[in-house]
């Protein structure tokens, strides 16, 4: 993948879902308070290669999810 691209998560429990915080690779990226959850990243500020996107939910209890994560190859 290359250029702007948007990351699009689903999250849910039975305290409300809050926000859901977005990372590349570890580093956090941005959060999103508002279903549907998700945003947008220029994949030209990334190297060439493999990557891991990964998002954590926190709920009303101030419960956080575990992350959840994919691996992408970047090709700018």
């Amino acid at each position: 993948m290359s250029g702007r691209i948007e990351i699009w998560a689903s999250a849910n429990d039975d305290s409300a879902v809050t926000k859901v915080s977005f990372y590349v690779d570890g580093a956090y990226l941005n959060y999103d308070t508002t279903d549907p959850w998700g945003r947008a990243l220029q994949t030209n500020s990334l190297t060439d290669g493999p990557h891991t996107l990964s998002v954590r939910a926190t709920d009303t209890a101030g419960n956080i999810s575990d992350h959840a994560e994919i691996t992408v190859i970047v090709q700018n």
